[in-house]
């Protein structure tokens, strides 16, 4: 069984932070300029950067989940909240 200190924990829920304002970030450019308008600092399409940063927000679940830092939510709990944001939404 893996060992995990508080700091590790901590870290983990910064690494989280930080990625969530990354997701917003991307988002915002999106809605802002565009799914397909390319960066030209990057040279990615904005809706590829938000790709990668969702894929890096779900990385940084996983590891605050293994290190102890948050607690993976249910499939009940995720159906919830669908529904909840469905009833509200029209998705």
């Amino acid at each position: 069984m893996m060992t995990v200190s508080e700091d590790q924990k901590l870290e983990a829920l910064t690494i989280l932070v930080e990625e969530c304002a990354e997701i917003i970030q991307a988002v915002s450019k999106v809605k802002r300029f565009g799914v397909d308008t390319t960066n030209a600092d990057t040279g990615e399409k904005n809706g590829f950067a938000l790709t990668k940063e969702l894929a890096d927000l779900l990385g940084v679940i996983r590891l605050a989940e293994k290190h102890g830092a948050i607690d993976p939510p249910s499939e009940e709990m995720i159906e919830c909240a669908m529904a909840r944001k469905q009833s509200y939404s029209s998705l």
